[in-house]
């Protein structure tokens, strides 16, 4: 599965091994199973077109007041100065600029240290970072241009089957992660399931980032958003990757094309219809689909599960 690239300028993202999963699943009905196969595609979507109205947080969730940070980073900031005021190498500008000015006031002898670092701390004015209703205002622009690839390590959910392969009409595409090439299958990550909503980060760590004492990953602090859900949609056990779409993509939603090497198996669902199984077979009877092999879902009762069971591409 490769995300190909909008422009020749753009170069096709490499995918390291996040994991040692060798199987996912994609579980749809025939019809979107026929595009998938007619195409080499899958569809990744933006948490918009999601079932849960909650999955992937709306909201920027900090835990803290846009006060209380300024506090954190006012009395940082303090501390900073009450210790020479030294330049911090990932400071923000204006923290950069008043360390500046404060060491040019102490060396006319305007100020000292201990005091420029008493009125600091007592400044309530002193506001040098972005507001939360900045960042929630980019993440607002970032929900349509989410891309989210989901997929499942179950081949055998009951639940599944009857969500998302029109009850058990349709089927489960196996696709293996292999490491033979750069895939998005290599860098999948596993949901967390929590019944609190993430938060961004501590406000001690968000103040010691804004000073530039460390270096926080936004990139990573929002991942804790895109890859939690509510723990009663458990059940799924949900893998998932995001990408972000160019600004001039209108949609929420891209179908990606993937390498045809990585399906290596389609499951039919135990209502799936003679007319519609003959349908998809006839499609995997493509040169590009030959190694791919199929299986069909049968009903165990006497221990209520589910299993999947090899058959001959000619039934």
């Amino acid at each position: 599965m490769t995300i190909e690239p909008t422009s020749s300028e753009q170069p096709v993202p490499a995918f390291p091994r996040r994991h040692d999963r060798q199987f996912f699943y994609k579980y749809t009905n025939v019809q979107v199973a026929q595009l998938i196969l007619a195409n080499c595609s899958i569809r990744w979507s933006s948490p918009l077109r999601f079932n849960d109205a909650f999955d992937v947080a709306r909201v920027v969730e900090f835990g803290y007041t846009a006060d209380e940070l300024m506090t954190a980073v006012r009395h940082g900031v303090a501390d900073i100065i009450a210790g020479g005021a030294d330049d911090l190498p990932f400071a923000y500008a204006p923290v950069k600029e008043l360390l500046a000015a404060i060491r040019g006031w102490v060396a006319e002898g305007r100020l000292t240290f201990a005091r420029s670092a008493e009125v600091m701390r007592n400044d309530t004015g002193f506001s040098p970072a972005l507001q939360f209703s900045y960042i929630q205002e980019q993440w607002d622009l970032f929900l349509p241009r989410f891309r989210i690839l989901c997929l499942t390590t179950l081949p055998d959910s009951t639940q599944m089957w009857a969500y998302y392969a029109d009850d058990s009409r349709g089927v489960a595409f196996e696709f293996q992660a292999l490491d033979s090439f750069a895939n998005p299958l290599l860098a999948m990550r596993p949901v967390t399931y929590q019944d609190e909503p993430p938060t961004l980060t501590t406000k001690d760590e968000f103040a010691r980032h804004m000073l530039g004492l460390i270096q926080l990953d936004l990139g990573e602090l929002y991942a804790a958003y895109e890859y939690t859900k509510a723990r009663n949609w458990q059940h799924e056990m949900e893998w998932r990757l995001v990408e972000i779409a160019p600004e001039t993509d209108t949609q929420i939603y891209s179908d990606v094309g993937f390498d045809p090497r990585l399906l290596r198996r389609v499951i039919f669902g135990t209502n799936c219809v003679a007319a519609d199984r003959s349908a998809l077979l006839e499609q995997l009877a493509a040169p590009h689909w030959a190694h791919v092999g199929v299986a069909t879902v049968a009903r165990d009762y006497a221990r209520r599960r589910l299993e999947i069971v090899a058959m001959d591409r000619s039934a």
